[in-house]
Parts: C-alpha cells; structure tokens; sequence
C-alpha cells in the first residue's frame, strides 16, 4: 500500500510541474506580447506613442492650475498628397483663448544636422494663430497676415496646421521634427510657472506618409 502511495504522489507532482511549466511559458509570452514596440497597422510605419501626464511644471510664481492643455498625447506629422500636414492632441479641449495666460506649440524641423532649420509655431494669445519662419533666411509668414501657405485649425483636443511646401522655398522634401508645448499662467509675468511637454518622448519624430 506505501508504494502505491508513493507511486499516486509521483504521478501527482510530475502533473504538478508539468501544469506550472505550461503556466510559466503562457506568462512569458504575455509580457513580451505586452512590452513590445508598437506594431505596424495597414502597411504604414510604426507611430511614437506619447506618455500622458508627464508635464513639467517648473518652479516659480502662479503655476497654471491646469495642466492638461499642455500634456501632448498624440503627435504626428503626415504628408497628403500636396500638403504637410502637423497635429498635435492634447491633454484636453483646446480653448480660443487662455484666460490670464499664453499657451503656444512649437515644431522644429531638421534636416539631418543638430540645428533646426525651420520652425512652426502656434498660440492662443490673441486667438489661435500659426507662423512659420526659416533659421537660414529672412522668412517669415503666418495666419495673422494671411501671409501663412496653409491653415491652422482647432477640433477639439486637436490643434492641426496645415502647409503648402510647394509654396516655400527651401523646404525639405524629408525632415524629422520634435514638437514642445509652452502653458504660461499669468501673462506678461516673466518670472511665472511654465508647464511644458516634449514629443515624441525620446529621439526625434519622422514624417508618415
């Protein structure tokens, strides 16, 4: 009877080790299943995935009390057809205007070098307005003067700005970019709080078509 006993245990453990082994693989595929790099979806290359709340709040007088509006949560930058367009989503709906205070965007683009060679830039200080200038001439143009070879539109949490390269001289047919937000609590208060974010997180962004 003890052997017998003792042969049912066996039996019992190897199933034992056998179920937790199987436990163990379905685990580990899970967690790499999980921690990977974002997948490519309908043949178009994988986007960056931007972290949510990781605003910034730098120290000094009247902080914005919300920081949503700079949090980036989803940036990119895509050709259609003729156009470049830029989009930005943020933390929440994008106001006309921000009451006591400034938010503005600012896009660099590089082509390859460290410097940026153009920047596009956006803000709501007197209504939501978009400018585009080169850091290698004396251009400059924006959608105050209607001067801008595009539009700037709010939908939402999305700022979007849309350009004409075949309007502009000297724009890359290729670049990668990086996008930063600027909230400001009290206008025209140099030493106030600034809360800013980055995108994409780490690196610079390239343009999908």
């Amino acid at each position: 009877r003890g052997a017998r006993e003792q042969a049912q245990f066996l039996v019992n453990a190897r199933a034992g080790l056998v179920i937790a082994a199987v436990l163990i693989v379905i685990a580990g595929a899970l967690i790499v299943l999980n921690s990977g790099e974002p997948t490519e979806t309908s043949g178009s290359p994988a986007e960056p995935v931007e972290a949510t709340g990781d605003v910034v709040v730098a120290e000094g007088p009247e902080p914005p009390p919300e920081t949503e509006l700079a949090d980036i949560v989803e940036a990119r930058v895509r050709r259609r057809g003729e156009a470049v367009v830029f989009r930005a989503e943020m933390g929440r709906s994008i106001p006309q205007r921000v009451k006591g205070g400034t938010m503005s965007w600012r896009w660099d683009v590089y082509e390859g070098g460290p410097t940026g060679t153009w920047i596009l830039s956006a803000d709501l200080n007197v209504g939501p307005t978009a400018s585009l200038t080169s850091t290698q001439s004396n251009y400059g143009s924006s959608t105050f003067d209607d001067t801008l070879p595009g539009k700037m539109v709010l939908d939402g949490d999305a700022l979007i700005i849309t350009l004409r390269p075949g309007e502009l001289e000297g724009w890359p047919d290729d670049f990668e970019w990086t996008l930063g937000t600027e909230l400001d609590g009290e206008q025209g208060n140099p030493r106030s709080a600034l809360a800013t974010d980055m995108a994409p997180d780490g690196g610079r962004g390239t343009v999908v078509d």
